[in-house]
């Protein structure tokens, strides 16, 4: 038997000059559960412990202190998989009702289409008893050629989350490594009009 993915590819009008469009009721995000990666890239439940909490930074703090040892993300962007986020759904009782399940990131993606047409990338859906589960994955393209310091002012916010979210009593000499895997994960639940 042979099993064939389906492409749709579309063309949509977002915007005609002199349009104008009503207000859009967006409801106020409820969370409905959480978990966490650790360095390796394995999910888990979220423990209170893996939450850290928000503490004011020393000032004059050198945000490039430690660059040498950042671990950045692995496999950078690209396809993800939605098992850790409808795990942490049954967790939380949802799932009844559901209509679209996804990344945050990846409506970030659609809306910033109109302004971002450089960018290739693509959107796998599935839709399974109502319910639509959407993905966009990045398409190979040639790299988009990046200044000097680009990663380096990546990593100074990456440092100044660590700053501020360092539990007391951790060294700072020599500060701790800086992983951009490692996450603590919230899974929200918001309508946008009828959906």
């Amino acid at each position: 038997m042979k099993v064939s993915a389906l492409m749709v590819v579309c063309s949509v009008r977002v915007w005609q000059q002199g349009q104008r469009f009503g207000p859009i009721k967006i409801s106020q995000p409820a969370q409905i559960s959480t978990f966490s990666k650790d360095a390796q890239g394995t999910h888990f439940p979220a423990l209170p412990s893996s939450l850290r909490r928000y503490r004011p930074p020393t000032l004059g703090s050198d945000l490039g202190e430690g660059f040498e040892s950042f671990v950045d993300k692995s496999g950078g962007e690209g396809e993800s998989s939605l098992e850790p986020v409808l795990e942490a759904m049954a967790k939380g009782g949802a799932g009844k009702g559901v209509r679209f399940v996804s990344f945050r990131n990846n409506f970030n993606k659609i809306m910033q289409t109109p302004y971002n047409q450089r960018d290739e990338w693509r959107i796998d859906l599935h839709r399974v008893r109502g319910t639509v589960y959407m993905n966009v994955v990045k398409l190979e393209q040639e790299a988009a050629p990046s200044f000097g310091d680009q990663k380096k002012f990546m990593y100074y916010g990456y440092k100044f989350e660590e700053l501020c979210t360092r539990p007391p009593g951790v060294p700072s000499n020599p500060p701790p490594p800086v992983d951009a895997n490692v996450e603590f994960c919230s899974v929200f639940g918001t309508s946008i009009g009828a959906h």
